[in-house]
């Protein structure tokens, strides 16, 4: 893999945004919302994945063809 940092690094930030965005919805670092974390997370991982899905596209097309195309 050619591009493990960058994969680990993608998914590292989308984890401490997701859980500072549920600290912080309330301005109040005391108080955690686990609900704005999900959603946070969530729409984050979409994100990344749309970005990533010509990538992976092309991986598979390369590994089911043999590496041909």
């Amino acid at each position: 893999m050619n591009n493990y940092f960058w994969q680990v690094s993608t998914w590292t930030l989308l984890l401490v945004i997701s859980l500072l965005s549920g600290c912080i919805a309330h301005m109040s670092l005391v108080k955690f919302m686990p609900l704005v974390a999900i959603k946070t997370a969530c729409i984050l991982s979409l994100i990344v994945f749309i970005v990533q899905l010509p990538t992976l596209l092309a991986l598979y097309i390369n590994k089911f063809t043999g590496g041909k195309s």
